[in-house]
């Protein structure tokens, strides 16, 4: 992150887009991100604004000797999640809020004594707030707003761009944002885990664990997969390390993994053995 020289733009999408591939989650559906886009109200605007402003000044100063600019930027937010099993199980979204700036710089590259210069343009990408927003929706809450199902839950507040539910077992209420609520209850008979594995929110091994919770939440963790290929160790070694287990823990979970089974089967074993606590998209 910083300055990208010799690059400008002109759209949100671009600027979600290179927002993305300099956190290195270009993985994620920049569609997605618009779900997200309510942790820029919950700042002033005119501290966001002088904010960004410092910061772009500041990455150029590093960059350019002696300069002036001007330009546009968008506020891009970014969302990471977590699935926790503990206690209920339930995917907890974290979302950082980050900018994406085009600006042309006038640069006087002999100094501003000689009077030469030149445009530049550049793209400045950095952080605004960290951990800007947190929540966490239990996946039995989230199986029911797929499945338009809320018979069972209690809506005990209604703010703006927010709903909180009453879930008995779970230790805090559940507050979610509007957009991802609407999102869900767009689903209708769609898997939750695939849908969410396609905006990239989560990668294919927490896909296989969210949708065995769904099939069979919450006594069982045992789901009924059709036979497929059997897994290469590799393969396994990547969705291990996409649940923030480490290679050599992989490599040691592999030992006690019959050969014979499906990559989604290998993961379920896996996790059923040694235990999955918290894991990291």
């Amino acid at each position: 992150m910083g300055v990208i020289t010799e690059k400008s733009f002109s759209t949100w999408d671009e600027a979600a887009r290179l927002a993305l591939v300099e956190t290195s989650m270009q993985h994620l559906d920049p569609g997605v991100l618009g779900w997200f886009s309510f942790v820029e109200d919950g700042y002033d605007k005119t501290e966001l604004r002088n904010m960004t402003q410092g910061i772009i000044e500041r990455e150029l100063k590093k960059e350019f000797k002696a300069q002036e600019w001007h330009g546009l930027w968008w506020y891009v937010p970014i969302p990471r999640t977590k699935y926790v099993q503990r206690d209920l199980p339930r995917l907890t979204f974290e979302v950082d809020l980050y900018f994406s700036a085009s600006v042309d710089v006038t640069w006087y590259y002999l100094g501003w004594s000689y009077g030469n210069c030149r445009m530049v343009p550049c793209a400045v990408v950095a952080p605004l707030h960290k951990k800007a927003e947190k929540f966490s929706v239990p996946l039995v809450l989230l199986k029911a707003l797929a499945e338009g199902n809320m018979a069972d839950f209690q809506m005990v507040e209604k703010e703006k761009g927010w709903t909180t539910w009453h879930i008995d077992g779970f230790d805090q209420e559940a507050r979610i944002p509007d957009s991802l609520r609407d999102f869900l209850s767009s689903l209708s008979g769609k898997s939750l885990g695939k849908s969410l594995e396609k905006s990239g929110l989560i990668g294919p091994a927490m896909g296989v664990i969210v949708n065995d919770a769904m099939v069979s939440f919450p006594a069982s963790t045992k789901l009924d997969l059709p036979p497929s290929a059997a897994f290469n160790e590799a393969e396994f070694v990547s969705a291990m390390a996409g649940l923030g287990i480490s290679k050599s823990k992989a490599e040691e979970m592999l030992k006690n993994l019959p050969q014979d089974i499906n990559l989604e089967m290998a993961i379920q074993l896996a996790l059923k053995n040694y235990g999955a606590g918290a894991m990291q998209q």
